[in-house]
Parts: structure tokens; sequence; C-alpha cells
């Protein structure tokens, strides 16, 4: 369906885009191969607030690069509600006693250490790691370790005693140039 659906923004033809993001087929109870898409873009477009793109910021993106669609879905939010709201059927968080492991980094700017707080409410055997100074999706040896050991035994906790190895740089402020200094 992309390659179509890129056919058609290329041609200017946005009116499939509703029917792309799947706004009417929610899924409460979603099943692998999907994941809870309108319960991760409830949380993104409810931080947005009215900051969300407007529907024109949207179809002006997707005609810059149609690739938007697959790697940035909070374009979606442009569709969604009024003042930044997200339809109430989007916010059902998912209910599972299913050991689960949530691995974020401390630096994510989309997936915050604060959602697994919310999910660990209607998911009790949540675990979760906050990689110290890592961003989205870190990627490293402790990370590997800790899903191996989780796979192998979902039911005990896992060692996060490697969550910190990456160490915090010092923030460095620069002074601001005087307008005498900049013009020497």
């Amino acid at each position: 369906m992309l390659p179509s659906l890129v056919a058609d923004i290329e041609a200017g033809d946005y009116s499939r885009l509703h029917d792309f993001f799947r706004i009417d087929d929610y899924d409460p109870e979603p099943e692998a191969p999907n994941y809870a898409l309108g319960y991760f873009l409830a949380h993104v477009c409810s931080d947005m607030g009215t900051n969300r793109p407007s529907v024109a910021d949207s179809t002006a993106a997707v005609a810059r690069e149609p690739a938007v669609l697959g790697f940035e879905p909070p374009w979606l939010c442009a569709w969604w509600g009024e003042d930044g709201d997200v339809p109430v059927e989007h916010n059902d968080p998912p209910v599972s006693e299913t050991p689960a492991l949530a691995i974020h980094g401390e630096m994510d700017p989309c997936c915050t250490p604060r959602w697994s707080e919310h999910l660990r409410r209607t998911l009790p055997n949540l675990q979760y790691v906050v990689y110290q100074g890592l961003g989205h999706s870190p990627v490293n040896e402790c990370r590997s370790t800790m899903v191996q050991a989780f796979l192998d035994d979902p039911h005990r906790p896992v060692d996060d005693s490697c969550r910190d190895e990456v160490a915090h740089e010092p923030w460095v402020i620069e002074p601001i140039a005087t307008k005498e200094a900049r013009d020497t």
C-alpha cells in the first residue's frame, strides 16, 4: 500500500491519508505483529496539546518527504480531535499479567520513563529500566545481556546494575559574547 500511497502524494492527492493512518480502525486488543499505536499516539498527541501539527502542516511534511509516514507517526496527531484532544477510545492502556520489559534511554525525547510508570498500573509484571545518558532505543552490551536474561526467565527481576555505565557529561554553558567582543 505504501508505494501507491507515496505515488498519490507525489501527485498531490492526500485523500488516502485518513485511511492510511487507520483513524477508524482502532483495536483496543492488538495482536502480534501489531502494537498499540493508538495508545502510543495518545501520549504523543496529548503531550503536543495545541502545539501539534495541523492538517496543513502534516500534509506539507508528507509532500516534502513521503517516507515520513513510515517513520514519524506523530504526524497523525493532525487528524485527531480539537486542541490536542485524543479520541477517548485511543486512550485505553494495555492490560495484561504477561511479564514485560520496557527499556528507556534517559535522554529519549519521545518515549520517556513516565510512560512505564503509567503502564505499571495495568501491567503488574512490568519491569522497566532507564539507561543513564542514552537516547531512544539504546543499544549496548548491557541492554543485550538484560534482554537475554529477561527472555530466559521473564518472571525473574533483571540485573540492571549496568544501567548507569554511560557517565553524565557536565553541562557546558557558553558565555554570550558581547557586541564589542563579536566586532573584534
